[in-house]
């Protein structure tokens, strides 16, 4: 973050009287304009006074007595917002206009000139109570100011001289008469603001509560579409997956295609309904191609996926990628896997090792693929009790109050001390205890990304 950003961050959060984002003032938007109104104005008003103060204070009387007061009682109040956490927020904004239009109107008494010097304040007072209290406080302090000007129209000259020329009065009466008008235009003008502003904020809260609506399906939807079986062939599986936001660009699958079992697991770029989307497109190809169309090599599928998504994004016209493997496990263990994502990481039980496998291979939807043999299969052996854990990298680039990342030294860490401490290890207990140590390490910083765990353990028939 430079500079700029962090003045500009420094400045928002004054203006929001460095409230806690969960406070009820900073959570309805009307509130929290208010208050950025009443802390920038006042502030600089606050500010305009003092640099004003040393020629008050050579001139002495009255004059000096208001100013005192007015920086007295500024001051005081914008420290009562911030250290009061804006509790009373509506009197001290109430005692800010009142005296702002006081201390006009005194000035203009006190110094008997036309027109007065403070005038052009009238318009900035007008403005703030409209904008801070509506429009009927607005049309008080337009009609008291107004009032209380009119007098000053028969004010003696600067020499003493009563004005008896009547082209004077009528330049006199021009004035006050304009800058009557002049102030009811601003008075509508801020009406018709107000109007227009609240009927776009309607719409709006109206067009959020629909896709909030949309969201919620989405995410519905979404969440049915995740694998809800325990076993699958010769295998238990286990997942848990949480979205960064309320629809998420993590992927998981399981699938059963006549005598082999299917595993995927992707991330497609960003998060969110458009990566939420793609997934599901995703998902739904992928079944098509194993169920329908009975194709059998991981890389095969895997070509038709990629070609598949690149058409896509390119018809939307969107720039995505997904990172994406591909598994293909028989009953009898072996494994033949395609596709670039996180590293494999097998868990050999009975050996009390941890074997970790890279994926190299392509990421889906940078381009159209026509030679298949670009696309390479790369095989293990799955012996019974050996757990296969594949993950996101919302997972390892999680971070906690500190910047720290958990990392994949910390996650390799975990499962080792699973592994030599636990005779009998289910994928449900390994997924619960990542989840809870994932958990513990973030503490109650957000997650930035999707995160998915998936744990395939392959056992035995009288297991299942």
């Amino acid at each position: 973050m430079n500079f700029r950003d962090k003045l500009y961050r420094a400045g928002m959060r004054y203006l929001d009287a460095y409230l806690p984002e969960d406070h009820p003032i900073l959570r309805e938007s009307r509130s929290r304009r208010r208050l950025r109104i009443l802390m920038g104005v006042g502030t600089v008003f606050n500010l305009i006074l003092i640099s004003k103060l040393p020629v008050v204070f050579l001139a002495g009387g009255v004059r000096l007595l208001l100013f005192v007061s007015m920086i007295a009682v500024f001051t005081t109040g914008l420290a009562w917002v911030l250290f009061m956490k804006a509790k009373g927020v509506d009197y001290v904004t109430a005692a800010f206009i009142g005296l702002g239009a006081l201390h006009n109107i005194v000035d203009a008494y006190t110094y008997p000139i036309f027109p007065p010097r403070n005038l052009p304040f009238f318009f900035m007072i007008l403005l703030s109570a409209h904008l801070l209290f509506g429009r009927w406080y607005s049309l008080a302090i337009l009609f008291v100011m107004s009032v209380a000007y009119v007098p000053l129209i028969n004010v003696p000259s600067l020499d003493g001289v009563v004005i008896i020329d009547p082209r004077v009065m009528d330049y006199r009466i021009n004035i006050a008469t304009n800058t009557i008008i002049a102030g009811l235009m601003v008075w509508l003008i801020s009406e018709a603001y107000d109007y227009f502003r609240e009927s776009s904020e309607r719409q709006l809260k109206d067009l959020n509560r629909e896709r909030e609506k949309d969201l919620e399906l989405a995410a519905r939807v979404q969440q049915d579409l995740v694998p809800q079986m325990s076993r699958i062939g010769s295998y238990r599986i286990d997942s848990v997956s949480r979205p960064a936001a309320v629809v998420g660009g993590d992927y998981h699958e399981a699938l059963r295609a006549g005598t082999a079992n299917w595993f995927a697991i992707g991330d497609v770029s960003g998060h969110g309904l458009q990566a939420g989307m793609l997934s599901m497109q995703v998902r739904s190809m992928l079944a098509y191609l194993l169920m329908e169309l009975g194709l059998d090599k991981p890389s095969d599928v895997l070509v038709e996926l990629n070609n598949s998504f690149h058409q896509v994004v390119r018809k939307l016209n969107i720039r995505s990628y997904m990172t994406f493997l591909l598994a293909r496990i028989d009953d009898q263990g072996r494994l033949s896997f395609t596709g670039s994502h996180q590293k494999l990481v097998l868990l050999r039980r009975r050996r009390g090792e941890i074997e970790i496998v890279p994926s190299h291979g392509i990421w889906l939807g940078l381009e159209h693929i026509e030679d298949r043999r670009r696309i390479m299969e790369f095989e293990l052996m799955m012996e019974v009790d050996d757990i296969l854990f594949l993950f996101t990298d919302g997972l390892t680039e999680a971070r906690n109050e500190k910047g720290e990342l958990y990392g994949f030294d910390r996650l390799i860490g975990q499962l080792q001390r699973l592994i030599e401490g636990q005779e009998e290890l289910t994928e449900k207990a390994l997924t619960d205890h990542i989840v809870k140590d994932f958990d513990h390490f973030r503490g109650s910083i957000p997650c930035e990304d999707d995160v998915t765990v998936f744990c395939i353990r392959r056992v035995t028939d009288q297991d299942l």
